[in-house]
This record gives structure tokens, sequence and C-alpha cells, in this order.
């Protein structure tokens, strides 16, 4: 009986660690996101959850990235700010980009290291400015496809530039967007301070239930 419920623990410790998701780096087909969590008190946005971004490690040559905004927010196309900014790892600078609605744009500094702004956030070395769009009012997603054959994935979405900004500032943000609130009319940059996690999958999630199940089978029959 000993050996049963020892061959059940193991099987069970077994589907708990192949669910686990893997930390030294992206997996293919492994989606992972990110909130946009972080505002600072002269944005005057209320809230603390302002959207989601989620990366996409497609082949190893792609990484897409899917910026989803909740149903109070609108992109910001005029202003001193840029829409979107981000931090690549030296190499994946030379990526292409392609974005997709919902608005026009014109890609900007995108391979200037000398910092791509987004106060109070500091530098980015990367990023999309949408001002000839016009101001606030546009909601939906935006996609952002990366591509480089000499490989990119989402571990080469790095914090952006250290430095000694005030407010929010201090380099340990993976993204930074230009939002406004439809209600109020208020606008301010958010950004994300998490790195980004990599997302269960179905089946994964099937397999972490399974092994939580047999464990605790075991411990009732052992009870």
């Amino acid at each position: 009986m000993t050996l049963r419920f020892g061959m059940l623990g193991a099987l069970a410790a077994l589907a708990l660690a192949g669910a686990s998701p893997a930390s030294a780096a992206a997996i293919v087909g492994a989606k992972y996101i990110t909130t946009l969590d972080t505002t600072s008190s002269a944005a005057n946005l209320p809230g603390s959850a302002f959207g989601t971004v989620e990366l996409d490690q497609i082949p190893a040559t792609e990484v897409d990235v899917l910026v989803s905004l909740t149903a109070t927010e609108t992109w910001v196309g005029s202003g001193s700010k840029n829409t979107m900014a981000w931090n690549l790892s030296s190499g994946a600078r030379d990526a292409s980009l392609a974005v997709t609605s919902p608005f026009s744009y014109n890609t900007k500094s995108y391979n200037n290291t000398t910092g791509y702004s987004q106060s109070p956030f500091n530098n980015f070395n990367s990023g999309i400015d949408a001002q000839s769009n016009g101001a606030l009012g546009t909601h939906g997603l935006l996609t952002l496809k990366f591509t480089y054959s000499g490989g990119i994935t989402v571990d080469d979405f790095i914090t952006n530039f250290s430095g000694s900004g005030t407010g929010a500032g201090g380099g340990s943000y993976y993204f930074a967007v230009d939002l406004g609130i439809t209600a109020t009319g208020k606008t301010g940059s958010i950004a994300a301070s998490q790195k980004p996690r990599r997302i269960p999958e179905p089946a994964t999630a099937a397999l972490v239930a399974g092994g939580l199940a047999i464990l605790g089978w075991a411990r009732r029959r052992r009870a």
C-alpha cells in the first residue's frame, strides 16, 4: 500500500513539474502577459489596471505583441508623448516592425539607442508615434509584429534604461503607453512594471488539476 501511494505521489509530482512554465528562456508557441498597472500622480488617471500587453512567441524569429485597453481608455494621438514605447535588447534591436489598427502611425526612433521618451518612465530605445492621427478618441486593439532573421524572443523585451527621473521613473518598466480616459478627457502615461509571465495553456492547466486531484485522492485514502 505504501508503494502504491508512493507511485501516485510520484505521478502527481511529475504532472505538476511538467506543467511548470520555463523561466530560463521563452518557449515557441507560448503566450506571455503583463498588465498596464503603473501611472504617476501627475497623470491624474483613476484606476490601477488600464489594460494588458500580451506577447506571443510564434517561431524563434517572431514575437507578436497585442495591447488591449479596458473599455474606458482610448489611445492618444496628439501631444508631446509617444503612443507606445518599449525596450529591446541589443541583439534584437534590428527587428522589423509591422503595426496594425486601430490607428495610422509613424514609426519613430526605432533603432535609436539614445532614448525614446515616455515621461515619467524615462527613456526607452524603441517606440511608435501616432501624433498624426489626431487627439483623444480612438479605442481598440494594437498589434505589433516583430520579426528578425537573427532571432527574437519574449526575453528580448527588457526594462527601460535606468535613470534619475522623478515620480514613477527609475528604469524598471517593460512597456509604456499614452492613454486617455473617455469620460473625463484626461490623458497620461501608463506603464507595465511586471515582467511578462507565461499564460498556462488549457492542456497545462488540466495537467496541474490532474496532479492536484491525484494528491488529494491519495491523502483521503491514507486518512
